[in-house]
């Protein structure tokens, strides 16, 4: 993966992991950051990070094979769906929730689902 920033420096922020497939699912509301959902044939290497665009530094938040990440609209949590790194299927994702900084991670749903989304206050009253 490589991402170009934006405006200014020439040079690219690069994360390559080996035997990895990662997609990019989002940029954080104030820019800083894109959440990278990986897939790695380690499954304890698949996951969803968090790569700072200044510095190209990859954080892992979670362990497993991730989907759907979403930054909320104010950039404090993620939502994603998640299945675990032991015996992953689509009868074993749920939708969780985790703070941008790693902290607070919680599950959401106790049944199969893994496209999170987050609504606006208006809509969901």
């Amino acid at each position: 993966v490589a991402l170009w920033p934006a405006i200014g420096a020439p040079d690219a922020v690069k994360y390559t992991p080996k035997d990895c497939r990662s997609i990019i699912t989002g940029l954080a509301p104030d820019g800083t950051a894109e959440l990278v959902v990986q897939t790695c044939k380690d499954l304890a290497a698949s996951g969803m990070y968090v790569l700072d665009i200044d510095s190209g530094d990859a954080t892992q938040l979670t362990e497993g094979l991730a989907a759907s990440a979403r930054w909320s609209p104010t950039g404090e949590w993620i939502t994603f769906g998640l299945a675990p790194s032991i015996g992953p299927s689509a009868e074993t994702v749920r939708v969780w929730i985790i703070k941008a900084d790693g902290t607070g991670l919680r599950q959401l749903t106790d049944v199969p689902s893994s496209f999170p989304a987050w609504v606006s206050d208006e809509i969901a009253s």
